[in-house]
């Protein structure tokens, strides 16, 4: 990360759109190979509550409304210190999370699953759990020559959300020393959305009921209203809301958040050139973090680490 914002005492994690990713590149897909494989399916038209879509109109229909958290299981990487950590001035956030979990307990305060979701399959909570994904890097897009290389034997249930997921999932191996792993969620799950207005809301009371309640705030930092859609207790009243937000995910200024469970978080890495002290973080976050800054190494071109602080 490349400043400490509101990280170490509020939690919250960009979970970034389409829009607002680095690489134009992202979610594309071979649509000639994606043919050839759902000529295989038995159910080759999708309908949904207003109309009948074919695979890739759903696709590219439903996929502004993803967005994704990349981290790295890399701690080392020069070049993502460079380009990640405001070159080296920034620091690294270690996460624990244990995979054999993954379907109760993810690196979230309270993921939000909307009883309201837009989807199509019956089947959708196999998807957008918090489970942290391994990219796959290759030359060629997605369905080019890997279409039959993985079992689609359960399309009919998983429908198009299966394939909407995935394509997520593949990048060009020039990005390969990221190393990267991802949370794959729907915006309409985000804890908290930074905007810059409030035309979603409809009425002024609204407005005013959702400030005295602390749902709207002003975040100072970015300028922007913060929606703390994490206050909502009504699940249709959040969803609602929730879903009017994600209209707006074509405009990368528009920030959806998610808050990280506290406990996930134990480790922090200063970096190089880093202006943060022990005390800096000690004091937003507590004492059972695992402290270290980075430094050069004395024989080859890579980073070592001094301990600053360890809970054991």
């Amino acid at each position: 990360m490349s400043d400490k914002r509101d990280f170490f005492t509020d939690g919250f994690m960009r979970l970034t759109q389409l829009s607002a990713l680095n690489d134009p590149l992202e979610a594309t897909y071979c649509e000639q190979g994606l043919n050839d494989l759902i000529r295989n399916f038995d159910d080759v038209i999708i309908t949904d509550s207003k109309s009948e879509l074919n695979y890739k109109n759903y696709i590219n229909l439903n996929k502004q409304n993803l967005g994704i958290i990349s981290l790295s299981e890399s701690k080392d990487n020069l070049l993502m210190w460079a380009h990640y950590a405001n070159e080296h001035n920034g620091f690294l956030v270690g996460l624990h999370y244990n995979g054999n979990f993954k379907f109760t307990e993810t690196i979230f305060d309270n993921l939000y699953t909307p009883k309201h979701l837009n989807v199509t399959s019956m089947f959708h909570d196999s998807f957008y759990t918090g489970v942290i994904e391994k990219v796959i890097y290759r030359k060629s897009y997605r369905y080019n020559n890997d279409r039959f290389d993985y079992d689609y034997s359960n399309i009919s249930v998983e429908g198009p959300e299966r394939i909407l997921y995935e394509i997520f999932l593949g990048k060009s191996d020039e990005w390969i020393y990221e190393k990267e792993h991802r949370v794959i969620l729907r915006l309409e799950q985000a804890d908290r959305v930074l905007i810059s207005h409030l035309n979603f809301i409809r009425e002024k009371d609204d407005i005013d009921r959702y400030i005295n309640t602390g749902i709207i705030s002003c975040n100072e930092i970015a300028g922007l209203n913060s929606i703390n859609l994490y206050k909502i207790n009504d699940d249709y009243e959040r969803s609602y809301l929730a879903k009017e937000l994600a209209f707006y995910s074509k405009d990368p200024t528009v920030i959806f958040q998610m808050k990280i469970r506290k406990n996930a978080i134990f480790q922090c890495i200063l970096g190089i050139k880093s202006p943060y002290t022990l005390n800096d973080i000690l004091n937003d976050f507590g004492d059972y973090i695992d402290l270290y800054k980075a430094k050069l190494s004395s024989s080859h071109y890579q980073l070592d680490f001094d301990e600053l602080y360890t809970r054991y």
